[in-house]
Parts: structure tokens; sequence; C-alpha cells
């Protein structure tokens, strides 16, 4: 009778112990298949792994995973799996609960309480198959494309925009049956953020950024400029299931994002817009380490935004475009027409040069024409709608754009006036170096008009477009943009562009020669019956 009692007591701990069949008997590691395209690496939590017999081994802890894949060339794509699933030996320990009744009535009902908590680690699976999309190849630069590099990525969203939804397991985030879904009470605005940086490094990688150790390396038929806006934001945090695991913590995010592409030239004037659509892969995420997961996620859905960017049929086109070199090369000649005076020394370059304010800012220009006609940059008066050339008398004027030439960075102004003072333009296509030359010009403030500073020609350069350059140490800054760069006895040799700027860079500017400002504009000027 002893012994029967024993055999009983030892059925009904082994039944008692086998109600945690699943966390017991279940191996520690789960092997899924991961349908990868061919070639592709894949990781799991950052850790590289190798493929055994066509499967990939995953820990059981309960914890979320994030099974990433990459090949060199495409994005990488990122998915989360979690333990979603029971054990199938689960449910072999809630089968012997009757059993363990029948064997012992009085005592088989405890069988219930291992089954009801059993819920370690190994008494839950995922998915056995998880399967991903082909990867998207990375646009790389072809030869005849031009550069592109982001300014800014920006945040302007709407209120009442849906920002933030919550869902407490995986089904309901498969169902879309959000468990929280929050709006935005005021607008969110971000001027720039942290993105803009990993952007241009793909850009960079792609070839579209130069890296040549190049000063004069951009131009108008060399570079194009972005601004990218998120006008929408929505962030999905998927939560683990607590039915599985009530002190589990973790789960992944998902971001949807409609962006805005704003394509800009050399001069920052918009050339084309398009809103694009995108959602990030999926980032798995800690306790208290959402925000990493959200920034990934965000990293993620912009960089898909930018592939399809770049693959946007007009963004091609604009990336080709050089119509501007046939448009330009065909200009008719203008005929300017000089029967007076000239300028004849420093003190009446003065007279002659003019401050041209715009929306943004101001330039400088000079006089070529009796008439009232003025050379300047163009970047002086890009994307402006409103202009004033202000004379050496304070007069002011609303100038006419005559001709432009975005590649040369030269515009033809006119003002409704006459009998002014034109310099004379230099037909010599190289000046020797260390000639003395001086540069007129509003050097940074309106009230500092036609201020002259001193230099010699330091060099002969040319840009990334074979526009031929001057190489100065005269004194200038962004406001002499537009004026002139002229020898002692007047002569214009040259039109200030450009400065180099950075610590330790002092005295270095650029001028385009006078000859090409003729060229490039086609430009006949007469002085008493000579063409010049």
């Amino acid at each position: 009778m002893h012994f029967l009692k024993s055999i009983t007591l030892f059925i009904v701990t082994l039944l008692f112990c086998s109600g945690c069949v699943a966390s017991i008997f279940n191996p520690r590691y789960q092997k899924i298949y991961i349908d990868a395209p061919k070639n592709a690496q894949v990781s799991i939590d950052g850790k590289k792994v190798k493929k055994q017999k066509g499967k990939y081994k995953v820990k059981r802890d309960l914890n979320p995973k994030e099974v990433k894949i990459e090949r060199e060339g495409y994005k990488s794509q990122t998915k989360v799996i979690v333990q979603e699933k029971r054990s199938p030996l689960k449910y072999v320990s809630i089968a012997l609960i009757p059993a363990s009744v029948v064997v012992n009535p009085a005592v088989g009902w405890l069988m219930t309480v291992p089954v009801m908590f059993d819920l370690g680690p190994k008494a839950y699976n995922y998915k056995r198959e998880l399967a991903f999309d082909n990867l998207r190849l990375h646009r790389h630069k072809e030869e005849e494309e031009k550069n592109i590099k982001i300014n800014k990525v920006s945040m302007n969203v709407d209120p009442d925009a849906v920002l933030f939804e919550l869902f407490d397991g995986v089904k309901r985030y498969r169902k879309d049956r959000a468990l929280i879904s929050d709006k935005l009470d005021e607008k969110l605005e971000l001027e720039n953020t942290i993105f803009t940086e990993p952007l241009n490094e793909i850009l960079t990688t792609s070839g579209y950024i130069d890296q040549s150790n190049k000063v004069l390396k951009q131009g108008y038929l060399n570079d194009l400029i972005l601004n990218v806006n998120i006008n929408d934001l929505k962030a999905s945090m998927i939560q683990r299931d607590v039915k599985i695991n009530y002190s589990a913590y973790g789960g992944f995010v998902v971001v949807d994002l409609s962006t805005e592409w704003q394509v800009m030239n050399y001069y920052g004037e918009e050339v084309y817009k398009v809103k694009l659509d995108a959602t990030s892969g999926q980032f798995a995420y800690e306790e208290k380490k959402e925000s990493k997961a959200f920034k990934s996620a965000i990293k993620d859905a912009l960089e898909s935004s930018l592939l399809t960017f770049l693959n946007n049929r007009k963004v091609k086109e604009l990336l080709k475009d050089k119509s501007t070199v046939e448009e330009e090369a065909g200009f008719e000649p203008m005929l300017i027409t000089n029967n007076g005076p000239k300028v004849e020394n420093v003190g009446q370059a003065i007279k002659s040069s003019v401050t041209i304010i715009s929306e943004t800012g101001h330039g400088s220009g000079f006089v070529i024409g009796e008439k009232g006609y003025i050379v300047t940059n163009y970047h002086v008066i890009s994307d402006s709608k409103s202009l004033k050339v202000i004379l050496n008398d304070g007069s002011e004027f609303t100038p006419e754009v005559i001709r432009t030439s975005l590649i040369n960075d030269l515009v033809l102004l006119k003002i409704n006036t006459e009998g002014l003072l034109p310099f004379r333009l230099s037909a010599s296509r190289e000046m020797e170096v260390a000639t003395e030359v001086f540069a007129v010009g509003t050097p940074s403030a309106e009230d500092l008009g036609q201020t002259i500073s001193k230099g010699i020609i330091s060099g002969h350069r040319k840009n990334v477009q074979g526009t031929p350059l001057i190489q100065t140490d005269a004194s200038v800054n962004g406001g002499n943009s537009g004026g002139a760069l002229i020898t002692r006895n007047g002569e214009v040799i040259g039109v200030v562009t450009s400065k180099l700027h950075g610590f330790g860079v002092e005295g270095v500017a650029f001028g385009i020669p006078a000859h090409v400002v003729v060229e490039k504009l086609n430009l006949n000027v007469v002085e008493a019956g000579n063409i010049q």
C-alpha cells in the first residue's frame, strides 16, 4: 500500500513538473527560415549570423530581435521578430491536466498552477519564417550628371496630424487597431534637423557630392541644392503582447513620412518640387531606449524617400540638363554706345560704382554704358522679385534685367537715366601677376557704398566649368560681389565674384575677367565710333 502511494506521488510530481513542459523541454534557440535576397548578409541585433542547414538560430529570451539584411550598393532592410506564439509543448501540459486528476483527484487540480504560470522565455515561439522584399539598388551618379547636396532637412507638421500610435501587440498592429492614437495640439516646426548629415553621407557614397580637394569645384552647370521638408509624420510603437508575459517590455517602431523635396539651382532658385511618401523598416527598442529606435526609423524612411527622389523622371532630367549652354550661346549681339567721357582713374571709379539692394541683402555693380547699363553678378539679384540700384549721389532706380548668364554668374541691368560715367572694359586676356589692382564696391553695409580696397593679381585660375578667374588679395567680402576690379587708370579688368572663407584663410578672392563679361553677354561696346 505504501508502495502504491509512492508511485502515485511520483506520477503526480512528474505530471506537476510536466506542467512546465514548454519551459523545460523547448530548446533555448529556435531555428527560423529567413527569406533574404541572394548575396545578402543577415545580422540579428547587430551581429552577423550564418545560415545553418538553411535556417538561422534565434535565442528565445522574450526580447524583440532586430533582423537586418545588407548588400553592398543596396539599401538595407530591417524587420523585427517577437515571440508571439505559444509553444506546442504548452498545449501538451494542458492536455496532461485531466490525466493528473484521474491519477490523484485530491491534488491533480494543482496541475493547472504550473500551466497558468509557465511564462518563461522558452514557452513561446517566433514565427517559423521571415520574408524580406528585394533590396533597392542605390543610384550612383553618372558622369554627365550634376552634383547634389542637401542644404537642410526641416519639419513643418500641421496640427491635427496623427503623430503617434500605440499598439499592444503585433497582431493588433497587423490589423491596424491602435490602443492609443495621439494628434498634435499645435504646429510642429523645426528649421533644421539632425538628418541632413546622414542623407549627405548617402549622397557622398553615391558620388553626388564632390570629395576632391579643389576649391573652385562648384558652378551652375555642375550643382543642384536640395531642401527637404517633413510635412507629415506618424510614429507607430508596437509593444510586445502583455498577455504573453507581463514582465516583458520592448517592441519595435515604424515611421511613416510625407516629405516635400525642393530642388534649387546653384543660386538657390527653385526649379522643381515633388511630394513623396515613405515608410521605414521596423526597429527594435528596449525599455527607456525608444528614442534611438525612432531616430533610426526616421532616418530609414528618409533614405527610402531619397532613393525614390533620385529615380524620379523629372529629377533625372534636371541632373543632366545642359540646355542653358545652348541658350546662352544664342545671345544676339547687344550694342552699347558711349560717346562721352570715361572713368580715367581710381578716384572717378567711385562715381561709376553702384549698390544693388535685393530682398535678401545687397551687392555691388558698375556702369558700362552712359545710358544706364550696369554689370553685376547674377547671384546678387537671383531669386529676388524686388531690386533697387543706388548711385553714388544717392539717387535710386528700379532696374530692368536685360541679359543674364547663369553659367558665368553675370547679369546686365539697365536703369532709366542717361549721362552716366562708364568704365572702360579691358580686352586683356591675362594680366600680369603682381599687377596692382583695386576693388570698388559696398563691402559689408549699405552705408559703406563705393569703398575702395587695394591689392595685387595673385594668380590666374579656372573654375570647374572652365571659366577663367582672376585671383586677388584685395580686401573684399560678400557685399563686394558684382563690383569692379580695376587698374590704377580706372580700367575694369574683372568683376568681383567670390572669396574663400575658413579658419586661417585671408586674402583669397576671385574675379571674372572683363573679356569674359563681353564675350558671354555678347556685348559690343562702341566708344566714339570704335568697337571695344
